[in-house]
């Protein structure tokens, strides 16, 4: 239906939402550092253009169109690309599910928004990297960089229980508060990527146990049967309802108000289906509907500030006639949020009850007399289509996932490569003094794995907390999907990181054996 597709259109797009988003802000702080790597190599060049006669803006234009022609060059390929490959990946395996006469990919206004806006914040963000440069005196450029230490800020890492540290933490813990900018920005790339991987797992292990709860817990019936309208009027639905015992009937209806005015269209799930239909509480374990009012879904309950004890109106859509009842229980219903009463209350209320759905056996089947009249759904179908949605969400999350770590390879290696720089004249200096190579790959090795340990305390709640946006913001309000991450993905998440980051370091320490000893010493004088 239109409204299926709606809310598989608004689920997607808080998905790719969240990812473009992370994909944005990852690679303006790959940017970022690179353009400060590319300043504070360049920093000689830089002073002798100015004494050569150049005027900042000319060399700020310099550095800024490095990013500007990139951005350029690469947004353009990404709108070409784009919709030629990876739209059509992604809509091949949506249409799977719904037949639409046009589901072409169209370049949306939006699509241009987001690269002319992508392009002028990498340009700022160029600007802002060479800007604590260029604004200098030439006489102040052309003099070797001196790092700026605060001998009183750093004073409390010699004292108290810091002093029982050992050398690698301590001197981890003060290159890192000399280089917030640089910390900073790497916990913000490493904990948006953890988060990222964390949300595709999530989303795909909620999915699963949305899709295994009702199979296994809800749905206990082989097959569901509806009457086939171009039989009804032939059908002899007392004998059919008395041969098919477990069934049930629903009913459109409009909640009202004291006014009798409708605030809500949804239906009423009038039960009597033995068994073959289970209902969940509101800890998702089985359990019995209360016979002696209406079970109302919790989220319904939720939106409009209904509880226990309160009486509840409705009438039938297209009738006048009001119905009310105390509201004893509330339940959480996956799919179609709706009111829920036993057959045995229906009729109580002087109502009569006309099955709509019947819930059949295999060996129901073959009474052929009765099943004539129906249209009948094997669970088994119902199962594969389920599970066919699944690998669906799981193909393209593949994909997001496989971004999110190649970006997040590239945030690792862009930092450890930022601040090998940082540290090559201090790494010179510690090898004249005795230390050795091993020894300040450890340091260096550490000091990675102290900011990924860091950066996983922040995204690992963040990716639960942009997975539980999707399940319960933007998905149809026809659902009520519960976030289920298990321990094993938080743990394989940080795990990976960690191994990555310890891979990355090794790799990136083989540039301290290779320091030129009097080149980064010369540089420093």
């Amino acid at each position: 239906s239109v409204k299926v597709l709606q809310g598989e259109i608004d689920e997607t797009s808080s998905i790719i939402g969240i990812f473009t988003g992370f994909f944005i802000l990852i690679s303006i702080l790959s940017v970022a550092t690179t353009m400060t790597r590319l300043i504070s190599r360049d920093r000689t060049k830089i002073g002798t253009l100015k004494a050569l006669g150049f005027s900042n803006a000319k060399i700020f234009w310099h550095y800024i169109s490095y990013g500007v022609y990139l951005s350029v060059l690469g947004g353009l390929v990404g709108i070409i690309v784009g919709p030629l490959m990876i739209s059509k990946f992604f809509m091949s395996n949506a249409m799977r599910f719904f037949e639409v006469p046009n589901c072409n990919p169209v370049l949306t206004t939006m699509s241009i928004i987001v690269y002319i806006c992508l392009t002028i914040s990498i340009a700022i963000t160029c600007y802002l990297a060479t800007r604590h440069i260029i604004k200098q005196s030439t006489t102040e450029i052309l003099r070797p960089e001196q790092p700026k230490i605060n001998s009183r800020k750093m004073r409390f890492t010699t004292s108290g229980n810091f002093a029982k540290l050992s050398f690698t933490s301590r001197w981890n813990l003060r290159d890192m508060l000399r280089n917030r900018g640089r910390m900073i920005t790497t916990v913000v790339g490493i904990s948006g990527a953890i988060a990222l991987v964390v949300m595709a797992f999530g989303v795909y292990t909620s999915m699963n146990n949305f899709i295994e709860t009702e199979i296994n817990m809800i749905n206990n019936f082989e097959n569901t049967a509806m009457i086939d309208a171009d039989k009804a009027e032939t059908a002899d639905m007392k004998k059919i309802a008395d041969t098919f015992t477990n069934n049930s009937e629903q009913k459109y209806i409009e909640l009202v108000d004291k006014n009798n005015q409708s605030y809500l269209t949804t239906n009423l799930f009038i039960d009597n289906s033995g068994g073959a239909i289970k209902f969940l509480n509101e800890q998702r374990e089985t359990t019995e509907l209360d016979n002696t009012g209406v079970n109302i879904s919790r989220k319904i309950a939720t939106e409009h500030g209904l509880r226990i004890g309160d009486t509840i109106r409705w009438r039938n859509v297209g009738d006048t006639k009001i119905y009310e009842a105390k509201i004893t229980k509330l339940i959480v219903k996956q799919q179609t949020q709706n009111l829920t009463i036993t057959k045995d209350f229906y009729e109580r209320m002087g109502e009569k009850y006309t099955p709509t759905t019947f819930y059949l056996s295999d060996n129901d089947l073959t009474k052929k007399e009765e099943t004539k009249y129906l249209n009948v759904q094997s669970k088994a179908v119902m199962t594969d289509n389920l599970k066919q949605m699944l690998k669906t969400i799981l193909n393209t999350l593949a994909v997001l996932l496989s971004l999110a770590i190649f970006l997040g390879i590239v945030v690792f290696y862009n930092m450890g490569i930022l601040s090998f720089c940082e540290q090559e004249i201090q790494f010179a200096t510690m090898k004249v003094i005795g230390f050795s190579s091993a020894k300040l790959s450890k340091i260096f090795t550490w000091q990675n794995i102290f900011i990924t340990i860091l950066s996983g305390l922040i995204g690992l709640p963040l990716g639960l907390i942009f997975t539980n946006y999707i399940y319960q913001v933007s998905v149809d309000d026809a659902y009520d999907i519960q976030t289920f991450i298990p321990w094993t993905v938080l743990v394989l998440s940080m795990l990976g990181t960690l191994i990555l980051s310890v891979i990355l370091s090794r790799f990136l320490a083989v540039k301290i054996r290779r320091i030129d000893m009097v080149k980064a010493l010369k540089t420093g004088e």
